[in-house]
């Protein structure tokens, strides 16, 4: 505590839960989380929808969903998070954390992250998020069984607070799914992390991305030739940041064809 002597720095005295803060303005109000668990978890539900909803101030994820059905996310705001907005089934491989959230089920299947079928975030509004947008998972990568889970007409922007590479505004995995109509801005890496089978990645506007990075793509996929089918088509970007080596679609390191 002793060393907090500059405007916008703060000192958390975790034995006694005391926060000392140094701020920059008079402060009106204040919120503080010490939820580190998701705020919404849906485990085997089906047909059930939020709407209207804001989701802020936890240090954990927004909305967890594991082997669900037919759910809907419309019309929400998710902002002031800790890790990301919606987790659509379970963190594997290049996706999981070992520190901020294990799945609810310890044990993972590379080709299957039980990411459930025909679920949707719409019209959504996604920011100052701590490790990532969204986590677009489901479908069997053995089996090339689709999942359709999808994300449409959404606004993800200033999605890295805290884990800046590797968190991409849409991590998408598994087979079958879509994401369409989004604007994504505002990220110091990728803005769409590509895994997987057959999935559409359809007109968005994609910009001012890859801030941070070298040798990245606004769209990243590669280290694996069995990642086929994917189709990228009518997307829009521009004003990429060209200071580093970064392209528009990058299929890397024999990564499958796209």
């Amino acid at each position: 505590m002793e060393e907090l002597d500059t405007i916008g720095e703060y000192y958390l005295d975790r034995s006694k839960g005391v926060l000392y803060l140094y701020p920059q303005l008079p402060i009106k109000s204040f919120e503080l989380s010490m939820l580190t668990e998701p705020m919404v978890i849906l485990l085997g539900a089906s047909n059930v929808k939020f709407q209207n909803i804001t989701f802020e101030c936890s240090r954990g994820i927004g909305v967890y969903m594991e082997h669900t059905n037919n759910n809907r996310i419309e019309n929400c705001e998710f902002r002031n998070l800790g890790v990301n907005a919606v987790c659509m089934g379970k963190e594997i491989g290049a996706f999981a954390k070992t520190f901020y959230y294990q799945p609810l089920n310890k044990t993972n299947n590379e080709y299957d992250n039980d990411g459930g079928k025909n679920n949707g975030i719409i019209n959504c509004t996604i920011y100052n998020m701590g490790a990532g947008g969204v986590l677009l998972g489901g479908g069997n990568r053995l089996s090339l069984i689709r999942a359709g889970n999808f994300i449409e007409n959404c606004t993800m922007h200033d999605v890295n607070r805290i884990e800046k590479t590797y968190r991409a505004a849409v991590s998408i995995c598994g087979v079958g799914n879509r994401i369409s109509h989004c604007k994504i801005y505002n990220t110091p890496s990728q803005a769409i992390l590509l895994v997987g089978n057959d999935h559409l990645i359809e007109y968005n506007d994609i910009y001012h991305v890859l801030l941070e990075v070298d040798d990245g793509g606004a769209i990243y996929c590669g280290n694996d030739p069995s990642e086929r089918g994917n189709v990228v088509r009518f997307n829009y970007f521009h004003e990429v940041n060209n200071e580093f080596r970064t392209m528009g679609v990058y299929i890397d390191d024999g990564g499958g064809a796209v």
